[in-house]
């Protein structure tokens, strides 16, 4: 490929979207201290209470290493709590506190509008194909039929 148009490669255009929807999220949900990682896993936490942390990992496609410094900010603002497993005390199930709770009832209707800004140039069969094109591509099959978690 010689000189390729920036506008016509896959990654830079990925690049872009990113930023684009970090954008908006940050327009959307100011003044709530809540960045989209840590938005998805507070979102994964309020629909499996108790879920362990190696789980939360595979649900939002973090390492355990981030999603680690993810929780443990979480858990710092006081949205998240860790409590030891029953059976292996070295797990670690998480939940929202009330103010965790608080804050997603707030800022998850502001995230989903992220999307519908974002994608406000596709009609929906156009918005359809591009969700199922990105599962294809990132593996994520799954994620086209449940677009309601996929807020960060």
């Amino acid at each position: 490929m010689t000189d390729p148009d920036p506008r016509r490669v896959a990654g830079h255009l990925i690049r872009r979207t990113l930023r684009l929807h970090d954008t908006i999220f940050a327009q959307l949900t100011a003044g709530h201290d809540v960045t989209p990682p840590q938005l998805a896993a507070l979102v994964q936490i309020a629909h499996h209470p108790k879920i362990e942390l190696s789980a939360l990992s595979d649900l939002i496609a973090y390492d355990p290493a981030t999603i680690g410094g993810i929780i443990d900010r979480l858990e710092t603002k006081g949205l998240v709590r860790k409590t030891p497993g029953t059976r292996d005390r070295r797990k670690k199930h998480l939940t929202l506190t009330k103010a965790g709770q608080s804050l997603l009832a707030r800022v998850e209707p502001k995230a989903l509008r992220v999307e519908d800004e974002m994608l406000k140039d596709l009609d929906p069969r156009e918005r359809e194909q591009f969700l199922e094109l990105l599962c294809r591509i990132t593996g994520f099959p799954e994620a086209a039929s449940d677009a309601e978690h996929l807020v960060a």
